[in-house]
Parts: structure tokens; sequence; C-alpha cells
């Protein structure tokens, strides 16, 4: 025996043998050494009570996301409690994003776990997410033997195997595969149906059966498959050589895509549930988990259609936000996805970025809207080869009494030589999907207040509207009413402009356009739209309504149930309604009416008709001489404006306010407001306005007797209206004339003062040391608190301001509450307060009188080393509000040289800039003439800054913090480093700095922030950070 055993360890042939296999022993993977389970189907294994209702949710919660939810709970528990059939569900629906969100770590985890219990369709799970490398490293053999595995049973995984085997992707014959696809079949699993269909019917198989392959497919698509319906319509079309187009059975089949959308439309029911349950961000994320889901056996265009949908006409008609986020990420996914498949081009879809425009503006973001131009403009340029620039200049300049001579634009409206299109449709009009995206321009151009663009590129899509009716319409788009729609939207935004510009029967000629085409159907919201704005203009411009009271009513109910208009429809029509009440003597009923809009206009996706009301309402409240709410409507309107980026309404909103001002008797303040509204108008060619302008100037200027203003004013007027070529509406022309007619006895040699000379876009002026006026409000006391860290070692200071914007001398009481050491009227006319904490806590007041538009200053000051003190000021005016106003200090920890001291907290009225002063100071040991400063706004803002003697320091037009912007002016900067200096006092340690603020755009919350910083030898240092709150 012993023997026996040497000569087998000493044969070389035999320890060759045992050697291979020990390595081969070792080198084997783990899941192949593994003893076989046995496999049993799914629907055989026994199940819980709790299982079979979990299982009943998820099959009949395709379209509840709800129940999806409730099922994965319930699969969840039970797996982790070692069930097999919850273990291979909850992988499932990890796998699938359903009821959760997706997680292929997990997916694998429970999916290994019922398969170590024998579920034949954990297997096939398995080896598909092997195949596809989700979670775990790609791995073929591997998923071939679990899928071998699961075939034993399970007939979808029988028939993944046979496609393998078909495709080579594994060793096994034809015969084989069939055989395993007549098993799939006979249990109607629709991918074997659709599979072993199409296999007959392409010639695929070495003995083909195409009347076979026609009738499997058939039976697929009766049982609800897509793509069976996908290879019907492929044989439709002549695709395949085995079986004619003409073929009877293929002749009348549904349309492929309304199946694919109907399936998409179910997988899409859960996102927007989670959205609606945990909000946007949430249901982004489950939609992007859905995408990747759907994208693993289907297209993306399906999914994409239901997406637009859901963003248009569904949840997205009611939340903005939802919308523009929907269109925005949908954007993103497709341009995503052109960009694979065409690297080297550049991703146009015209209407994605036409609607992301249009919910740009319904959620007011208008700033937006010019990257969404500017993706058009690239499109455009590298797939059309088309030069969006409107040529010529000249016709498009700012300054120009008329409007631009439309034939004088170059206009682009056909097929370019080398651009994405075919080359044999060259010089025929470009396809509608192109334009639709064109009207981004106009659009974005029109709400910056860049109307003259927005003409011109309306009178493309009009040359383009004409050519596509010479060459036919079928030759150029798919539907003939797109043409028309393009033709509506041109006329909506012409007729935009024209009312801007004052030019009121333009506008209705325009808005006349879709309503003379009668379209039906979707199309009909142009014609609703068009018939509610006519009405209002005609009311408003005091002419004849073309609409009633019932008529508007049912008009009402129209727009109301028409799904693809606005939800803000039946507020327009409200409007209308509300005007024509006051049209016919009901001014209580038109009151009301438009109380219900605003009541109703709350939500973010109403703010333009807010805006609309509120505007409304403050014109009606001027008519009337009833101004209790005019000037609130006029802040609120002027916040929403800019807080939305709408330029073009801050013109007539600062003229309201001047005429309000005007009609209380404060001329002073209605002349300032009224040059800025003229500036605001020049500054967006809002020419039409300004003869009219220029005599309301005139007007107050004779109330206050300034004779020589009021000639100069008249002669501006005169040579406006008589300019050679000017163009004005004819109501405005005639107005002005009759106007000069009255005052034609007037001086007409007098001239200017150079004193009233004024530069663009120049805030109001007042006879504050920097020349603005801080509040409407007659008696104001800035700011409401104010906060001193002074140097190590200094006294703690503050300058607070009260000023009288009215024009007439104002009484009232000024108390202050603290420690006061003395509180005394200054030789300057000004105020000076002194804290010790030596000082018993008192209240001091002085009767003063304040001089019409005039500023004082009251100075506060604490001696060093004392701990905090607390400093009350009130104003009690004889007539008007009590205000209060804080003063707090303590001391710097920090060994500082110089600093600026103080921060503020101001309340703000957005006509008017805000002042505020700041105190600098430096140590003893300091040898600095002045403090480098770096001031910013938290969002775009209009900073100046004046030293103690009102000298000039710079102008930020934008409060970047930077001096490269347009308007820009560095007067201050000693050191040449592009950073202010402002200088300190050659007799004192301390010096004084006034910051004029006005917003550009006020932010969401009614915060904006101005944050100082100075310069030392470690860098910036935050010195102080204001805070300006807007008040709606």
């Amino acid at each position: 025996m012993l023997d026996s055993v040497i000569y087998l360890t000493e044969n070389k042939t035999v320890r060759a043998s045992i050697t291979l296999f020990y390595i081969l022993l070792l080198v084997t993977p783990a899941w192949l050494k593994a003893e076989p389970v046995a496999v049993k189907a799914l629907e055989t294994i026994p199940c819980s009570q709790t299982i079979r209702t979990a299982t009943a949710l998820y099959n009949d919660g395709r379209g509840n996301p709800t129940d999806f939810e409730t099922a994965f709970e319930l699969f969840e528990s039970a797996a982790d409690q070692g069930d097999p059939v919850a273990q291979y569900y909850t992988g499932h629906m990890y796998l699938n994003a359903r009821g959760t969100f997706l997680d292929t770590k997990a997916a694998w985890r429970y999916f290994k776990l019922a398969a170590d219990q024998g579920v034949d369709r954990a297997y096939g799970r398995l080896s598909y997410m092997l195949t596809r490398g989700l979670s775990v490293a790609q791995d073929w053999p591997r998923a071939i033997h679990y899928l071998r595995i699961a075939a034993q049973s399970d007939v979808q995984s029988m028939n993944n195997l046979a496609n393998y085997i078909i495709a080579g992707k594994t060793a096994g014959t034809e015969v084989e595969a069939l055989d395993l696809l007549k098993k799939a079949v006979a249990a109607n699993n629709l991918n074997a149906l659709n599979n072993l269909g199409y296999y007959h019917t392409s010639g695929t198989l070495s003995q083909p059966d195409p009347e076979y392959g026609i009738q499997l497919l058939l039976r697929a698509v009766e049982l609800g498959d897509t793509r069976a319906l996908d290879n019907l319509w492929r044989l439709r079309r002549g695709r395949s050589q085995l079986v004619k187009k003409e073929h009877a059975a293929i002749q009348n089949l549904p349309s492929a895509t309304k199946h694919s959308e109907k399936e998409a439309y179910k997988w899409i029911r859960e996102p927007v549930a989670v959205y609606r349950q945990a909000g946007i961000e949430a249901g982004l994320d489950r939609l992007e988990d859905t995408l990747n889901v759907w994208l693993r056996s289907n297209r993306l265009y399906p999914f994409r259609r239901q997406v637009w949908w859901e963003a248009q006409a569904l949840s997205g008609r009611e939340d903005p936000e939802w919308s523009y986020r929907l269109y925005q990420w949908l954007y993103q996914k497709c341009k995503a996805d052109y960009l694979r498949r065409n690297p080297n081009k550049v991703y146009l879809d015209s209407a994605m970025l036409h609607n992301l425009s249009k919910e740009q503006l319904a959620t007011g973001r208008i700033a937006g809207m010019a990257q969404t131009s500017e993706w058009v403009y690239q499109g455009f340029l590298a797939n059309e080869r088309i030069d969006l620039n409107l040529q010529p200049a000249e016709a498009m300049q700012l300054g120009q009494p008329k409007l631009p001579r439309t034939w004088q634009l170059q206009t682009v409206v056909h097929m370019q030589p080398g651009s994405h299109n075919s080359k044999k449709k060259i010089g025929t009009p470009l396809f509608y999907g192109d334009i639709f995206g064109l009207i981004v321009l106009p659009r974005a151009d029109l709400y910056q207040g860049a109307w003259r663009g927005t003409l011109g590129y309306t009178q493309w899509i009009r040359d383009w509207v004409d050519a596509v009716l010479r060459h036919g319409i079928e030759n150029a788009v798919s539907r003939p009413n797109e043409v028309w729609q393009a033709q509506a939207d041109a006329a909506f935004l012409d007729a935009q402009v024209y009312e801007w510009l004052g030019f009121y029967n333009k506008a209705l000629q325009q808005y006349a356009i879709p309503i003379d085409s009668n379209q039906s159907g979707y199309a009909s919201r142009h014609l609703h739209e068009a018939r509610t704005r006519k009405v209002r203009l005609e009311l408003n411009s005091h002419q004849s309504p073309s609409e009633n009271l019932e008529s508007l009513q049912t008009l009402r109910q129209l727009r109301k149930d028409n799904k693809f208009d606005t939800t803000r429809a039946p507020l327009e029509v409200d409007l209308a309604i509300a005007s024509l009440l006051r049209h016919e003597g009901q001014h209580q009923a038109a009151r009301e009416k438009l109380d219900d809009v605003l009541s109703a206009a709350t939500s973010e996706r109403l703010f333009l008709a807010r805006i609309d009301a509120l505007r409304q309402r403050a014109i009606w409240g001027l008519a009337d001489q009833d101004t209790t709410q005019v000037e609130d409507d006029l802040i609120q309107l002027l916040q929403l404006s800019r807080s939305k980026g709408l330029k073009i309404n801050e013109p007539e909103l600062y003229h309201l306010y001047a005429r309000l001002k005007a009609s209380q008797g404060d001329i002073a303040a209605a002349i300032d407001l009224q040059h800025t509204s003229i500036e605001f108008c020049e500054s967006i060619d809002l020419y039409a306005w300004l003869p009219l302008r220029y005599l309301e100037l005139a007007e107050w200027y004779q109330q206050i007797g300034n004779d020589a203003l009021v000639e100069h004013y008249l002669q501006l007027a005169r040579k406006l209206i008589n300019q050679p070529g000017a163009e004005y509406p004819q109501w405005i022309r005639k107005a002005t004339k009759d106007r000069l007619q009255q005052n034609s006895s007037t001086n007409n040699t007098a001239k200017t003062p150079n004193a009233d000379t004024r530069q663009p876009h120049k805030p109001p002026q007042t006879a504050s040391s920097s020349g603005a006026k801080t509040s409407v409000q007659a008696i104001d006391l800035q700011p409401v608190k104010l906060v001193s860290v002074p140097i190590k070692g200094k006294p703690a200071l503050g300058l607070f301001t009260l000023t009288n914007s009215s024009a007439n001398t104002q009484s009232l009481q000024l108390t202050a509450a603290g420690h006061i050491q003395h509180f005394q009227a200054t030789s300057q006319g000004d105020y000076q307060l002194s804290l010790n904490l030596n000082k018993d806590f008192t209240l001091r007041s002085l009767d003063i009188e304040l001089q019409g538009n005039t500023q004082y200053l009251i100075y506060v000051d604490a001696p060093a080393g004392q701990e905090p003190l607390d400093l009350t000021l009130t104003t009690t005016p004889d007539e008007g509000q009590t205000q209060q106003a804080t003063f707090q200090f303590h001391e710097s920890g920090d060994a500082n040289e110089n600093a600026v001291i103080n921060a503020a907290y101001l309340e703000g009225n957005p006509f008017y800039m805000v002042s505020v002063f700041h105190l600098l100071q430096r140590s003893e040991q300091s040898s600095a003439t002045s403090l480098d400063l770096r001031i910013r706004a938290s969002s775009p803002a209009r900073i100046e800054a004046y030293s103690g003697d009102g000298e000039l320091i710079f102008i930020d037009a934008d409060g970047d913090g930077t001096f490269t912007s347009p308007g820009d002016i560095l007067r201050s900067d000693t050191d040449s480093d592009g950073h202010p200096n402002v200088p300190f006092l050659t007799d004192s340690d301390s010096s004084s700095l006034e910051l004029m603020i006005l917003p550009e755009s006020l932010p969401v919350n009614g915060m904006l922030d101005i944050h100082i910083e100075s310069q030392s030898d470690q860098g910036w240092r935050s010195d102080s950070v204001d805070t300006i709150h807007y008040h709606e």
C-alpha cells in the first residue's frame, strides 16, 4: 500500500494532474464553488397575508404612487425578517425606484438574500445587474451562470438567455434559444413575444417564419407591449426584406407614440406625488431616478413628452417654480442626450427654450431670460448658420423719436447652406420649431426695456410667416395652425410695445390679428387672451369697449376651462370686468372687483396679475383724489417690478408717484420724482412720453413760481413734438400742442439756470449734504438701529439723520432716553447728544422745528472704556407717525489702528435713495491719512459715497465693489489700487462717510446688505454690515 502511494506521488504525470487540480480549486470563483441551490419559481413560494397585500398594492399601484410606498414599507419590513419573496420585491423596488429612491447597492443585497433562498427571479435580477455593472463590477461569466440557474423556471430569464445565445454572448445553439423563447411565449411573456416576433420578421433566424412573427407581434401589442408596436411600424415602413409594407395585417396600426407616452405617464406619477408631499427637490430627485430606470429599456422621447405635459398643463400649471424647474431639468437632460449622440454640434431645442422662457417670465426670472436668449442665439449660429444680430444698427438706436423702420432690418427666414437641415431645403422657410425659439429673443428684450429689439425680431417672425405662405404651409410645418401661432405671438409682443409707447390704436390693431383668425382648440388661448387685452386697452384709453359684461363673463369661463391658458387668465378677465364696471359708472363695484383680484393674486405665479391690479387701483385713486392706498400700492408695485427685473415698469411708477406728491401739495418732491421718471424713460427709450412729462414739470415749476424753468420745459416739449420725422401717438401730439397753446404767451427767450442741469439717471435731490431724499414720510429718523464698535481706547460715536422731506416747516418733540450727560442744539443747527454711564438713566426732550426739504444730523458720543450703553430716540411730530431709533455700543476686542466703527439697520422706500452716515477712527499710533475701503451690496444697487465735506468719493453703479461697469466713477484713489480712499481730517482722529443706496432690483425677502471692508496689514477686514429693509 505504501509502495503504491510512493509510486503515485513519484510519477510525474500523476503529480502534474494533482497540482493542476489544486490550482483550479484555488482560482475558481467562490460563486462557482458554492453548493447549487434548488431554485423555485417566485409565484410558487408560500407567503403570508402581509406579502399578498403588499404584492397586490404593488401590482395595482402602477398609477398610484401611494400604493408603491405602502407596498415598499411592507416588503422591506418582511424582508428584514427573512421572507424570500419580500427580499426579492424589496430589491426590485430599490432597483426600479418604486416607492423609494434608486439604490442599486441595497437592491443587490436583497436580491442576493433572496437568491440564497432559491428565488429564481432573484438570480435573474443579479444577472441583469452584473451585465450592466450596477453596484458591482461588470462580470459576464458570473451573469450567465446566474441566468442559467434562473432560466430553470423563470420565463423572463428564459427570454434573456435565449437573446444572449442568438447574439453570441454565450454558448448555445439556435435550437436551444428557440426552445427557451417558445416556453416563455407559452407563458405570454411580452418580451419573448416581441423578441421572437422580431427574429422571425427581420431575418435573424436561419429558418424565419414571417407570418408567425407578425402574429406574435400583434399578440404582444394586444397585451400592451409598446416595443412590439414599434417593430410592427418598422415593417409598415418597409424596413424588412421578408415582409412587404403593404401586408394586410399591418395596415391599421395604432400610434406607437401614444402607447409609449401612456406608459411614461404612469412612470412619472410617482415623482409628481413625491413633489406634492415633500417639495420640489425631492420630486426632482425621484424624477432623476425614474428616468435612469426608464432609459434602460425605453427611448427618452415618450418620457420627455410626459414631463413636458406635466410642466405645461398639469401640476406645473399651478406652481410656476415646479414648472420652471421641470423645464430646466428636462432641457439639461435632452441636451446631454443630444450631445452624447452629436458631440460636435450645438444643442438647440427651440420649443423647449420657448417654454423655459415663458416660465422664467412667470416666476419673475427676467434676468434668466437673457441666458435663454443666448442659448437660442448660439443654436441658430451653429445649426442654421444664421447670425441673429439685428442689422443695420441704426434702426435699433436709442433716442430716436420714431419707430424703427422694419424694412431696413436684414432678415434671414430661409434654410442656409451648411445648416443642420438637408441641403435640398436651402431657400425654403425655416422649420416652425426654430421660429418658436426665436420668440424667446423679443420676449426677453421687451421685459428688459429693449423694445426696439422686440420690434426687430417680431418682424423676422412676420417675414417667416409670409415666406411659409408663399411656399405652401405643408412644405414647412406639420400643422397649419403653427404658422398662425407664430403670427399671434408676434402680434402680442408688438401690441405690448405699442401699448407701453402710447400707440394705442396700433396696439389694438395687433390684438385684432389673433381675434380675427377665430382659431379653436389649443390655439384658442391666443384668441381669448387677445380679447381680454383688447377690451382692457379700449377702456383704459377711453374708447368704446368691444365687449359687454355678459360676454366678459363667458370669456372668463372659457379661459378658466382652457388647460393651456395661464392660471392668471381668469384674473385678467376680472380686471377687464372691473374696468368695464367703472366705465359704466359703477365705481364701488369696480373697486370691489379689483380688491377681489388682489385677494386672489397672492401666489408667485400670479405676480403679473397683481402688478396690473395694483397699478389700476393706484391710477383710479389718483383720478378720484382718494389717495389713501395709492402710496402703499406704488411701493408694492416698485418692489415687485424690481424684484422681478421688470425695468419697463419703472418710468410710469415714478411718474405716478410724482403725481401723488403733487396732489398732496409736495411740489418739490413731485419735481424730483418726475425727473427720475424722465431719466428712466430716456434710459429705455420710451421717447413718446417725454413731451407730456416735460409739460407736467412746467406746470409744477409754475406752481412754485420758477418762470425760467417753466419756459425751459415748455421749449423742450415743443422741440420734441415738432422735430422733423418724429413719430408720436396722435393723442399725445394733440395733448401736447393744446397745452403749449395755453402757454403761448410765455417768454420764449428765458434760459434755464445752470443749477438745474442734471446728469442722466441722477436720483431725486434734497437739501441734504449729498442731495438724496431718504423717505416719502415727511419726518424720517434714520437709522432705526445704530451700533458703534469704536477702536480700543477711543470714544463711541454715532450719527443719526432727521429729515423733513416736505416743503413746509414741521414741529416735533425729540426725546432721548438713556444715561444722558447733555443734549443740545449745535451752532450749525444740528444736535449733539453725549452719554455717560456715571449719569442716571433719564429722559431729555427738545422741542424743535425742522425747515422744509432739510436734513439735520444728530451726533452721539460716549466716553471710552465704559460698559455698553443703550440710547433710544423718539420723534413725536405734531402731525404724522411717531418714530423710534436705538443706539448701542461696545468696545472692540481687536487692536485695530483704523476702522469703520458703525453698522446700521434702516427702513427703506424703493423710490428713494437711502442715506446712512458712517464714522471712521484711527488710533494714536496710526500714521494713516486715509482708509482704503471696499463696499459691496448683496444684490445689484447703486452706491454713492461722499466725504464729510460733501465731496464725491465714488459712484458704483451696480454695487459690486469694483469700478469697471458703465456709470462707475472713482474720484478718490490716492494709492491707485482701484479702491476708494476716505481721508481722515487733518486735526482729528475721525472722519465721516455718507453712503447713498438705491437698489436696482430688490431681493425676495426685501433685505439689502451693504458690506464695508477696510484694508489692513493682514488684508481686507470686515468692519461693518448695513441692512436696509424695504417693506411691502
